[in-house]
Order: C-alpha cells, then structure tokens, then sequence
C-alpha cells in the first residue's frame, strides 16, 4: 500500500479522524508511529497487519468520496451528499452534531434517508446547508432524488438493519444497498408523473420559503 501521492499533513488528519470515529487506534503514538519513518517502538506482526487492512480500507473511502464529490450524477440523495462532506472535512457524525447543536441520531439518519430533507427541522437544514455551503441548486435537485426514495429508504430501515456508513462495515451490504437504491431511483424517474412531479416542484418551492424565513 503506497501514501506517497497523499499530502503527509491531510493524511495525519485523516487518521485522527478515524481515530475517533472508533475505526483505527486513537492513540496518538500508533498514528506517530504509521507517519514515522524510524517509528520508536515495534508492532506484533497481527497488530501490523490489523493496521495495514483498516488503512487501506480507510484510504480506498478516501478516494472514494473525492471520486463522488467530482460527479454529482452518482449522488443519489441529500443525505448522502451531506455524508460525503461531513467525512471529506473529517468530522465524526458525533461531532457534527455537536457543532450543529443536533442529535447525532437525527443526522445519522438524515444520511441515510432514512427521514427526509423535509421533515428535519428547518432550523437544522439552515445550519447544515450554511455549514457545508451547498448550493440551493443542487440541494434543490437532491431533495427531488430523497423525495423519490423516501418509501425505498424506510422500509430499508427495518428489513435490512440499519447499514452504517463506518469504515470496512459491511462492505459488500452497503455496495448492494447502493445499487438497489440506483435502480428504484431510475425506476421513479421514469414513472414520475407531470401530476407527482408538480407535487413535488410544490413541496420544494415551500421548503425553500420556509428557509428564507428562517435566515432572515
């Protein structure tokens, strides 16, 4: 596994973050000793090879999110885009919610749409919008795909347990989960009616009153 082509200093961030994520040593003297070219003390062959599997695991999701952030297209809602972000600025969901004043449950399962934009409070959606400073363009369009996949999404929520988006968890779960989404998701485009489509176009253009409101 090579880090050369990873800034010394993003990839320090980047294990902190897992590090308190819960999904790599937090202790800081593991992560000096992965940074270190002489390390000061020496790991048992398990806890090396341990090491090395969460980080390449870890640095695969890094890429991952840059590749997504680069084509909204394969976004498929505004919870997973807030997802996205959150772990691009190296932010637990816990902290998160801590700087949003917000119940890491909520964001949890905003994330995975398991709620809709809509229905999160719109002080809360203000603060997150501000925050990862999302466009109302996109957020617009992205609202649209949580609509279409609010129904897919809940009944998910109880029939496949609730699939957490941390580090080498459930891998091939999550990567399944994505493309079943991307499948009924294409499925509700094409069977969006001019009637449901207006309902929705409706429901957005009342969000997005209700956030002016709030920032005045």
């Amino acid at each position: 596994m090579s880090t050369d082509k990873i800034d010394p200093e993003d990839l320090r961030s980047y294990l902190e973050f897992l590090g308190r994520s819960g999904e790599l040593f937090p202790e800081k003297a593991v992560i000096d000793h992965i940074m270190s070219e002489e390390p000061e003390f020496a790991l048992t062959d398990m806890e090396s090879e341990e090491m090395l599997q969460k980080l390449s695991i870890a640095l695969k999701r890094k890429r991952e999110i840059a590749e997504r952030l680069s084509n909204m297209d394969s976004i498929m809602h505004f919870g997973e885009y807030v997802q996205l972000l959150r772990e691009n600025s190296n932010l637990t969901r816990e902290e998160f919610g801590r700087i949003l004043k917000c119940e890491s449950l909520n964001i949890t399962n905003l994330e995975l749409n398991f709620i809709s934009p809509l229905e999160v409070p719109i002080k809360q959606m203000s603060k997150i919008i501000d925050y990862l400073k999302i466009n109302l363009k996109t957020v617009a369009s992205l609202i649209k795909k949580s609509i279409l996949l609010s129904n897919f999404s809940k009944n998910l929520s109880s029939s496949f347990g609730r699939i957490d988006r941390k580090v080498g968890q459930t891998e091939r779960s999550y990567s399944l989960l994505k493309s079943r989404e991307e499948l009924f998701l294409k499925k509700a485009l094409r069977k969006l009616t001019p009637e449901r489509k207006k309902e929705i176009d409706k429901e957005i253009t009342k969000f997005f009153e209700r956030l002016k409101q709030e920032s005045e």
